[in-house]
């Protein structure tokens, strides 16, 4: 017996349907896979803004020892027209002044930065489990839907077997 070339159609139509539906979860792996590098990159630009906030609070506090040393140098220069007073004992004070208003002005933005860094980090953690969480379940639904998805067919194929006309008919 043959089969209509219609009813071959409407069997490769079926199979195209399926593995279309079953390429979707393709879809949600790349969408997926995205996700993943867009927190990525944006632990990058933390880390990167922090290392640049740090950087910032060091050169400011190497700022402040090199004018103590240029000023230290200026007044031992130029000890005679001062009296003989000791002044280094006051650009000591102003150093340690301006180091301790430079960690008071950073701490808040270094605070915020490690909220930032702590808060990404978990939410990158929770993401990530809920992804494998996903993933778990679609390897599951997918055994589970292939079953059904067989069953459908070959439930198709037999009642387009029923509408097989003999090719001496044709």
């Amino acid at each position: 017996m043959a089969v209509k070339k219609g009813d071959i159609k409407s069997a490769n139509v079926m199979d195209a349907f399926f593995k279309g539906w079953s390429n979707n979860f393709d879809l949600f792996e790349e969408m997926e896979q995205k996700a993943l590098q867009a927190i990525e990159s944006q632990k990058e630009w933390i880390q990167a803004t922090r290392d640049q906030f740090f950087q910032m609070e060091e050169n400011s506090k190497k700022l402040t020892t090199e004018w103590k040393t240029n000023v230290q140098e200026i007044l031992a220069k130029n000890q005679k027209e001062l009296g003989g007073q000791n002044l280094s004992e006051w650009t000591d004070k102003l150093e340690e002044i301006g180091h301790k208003s430079q960690t008071l002005a950073f701490s808040p933005g270094k605070a915020s930065l490690e909220i930032l860094s702590n808060s990404h980090a978990q939410f990158e953690a929770t993401f990530i489990n809920s992804l494998n969480q996903q993933q778990k379940n679609r390897v599951e639904l997918t055994k589970s839907l292939d079953s059904i998805v067989e069953q459908l067919k070959q439930t198709q194929l037999g009642a387009l077997k029923s509408f097989e006309i003999p090719v001496n008919t044709l």
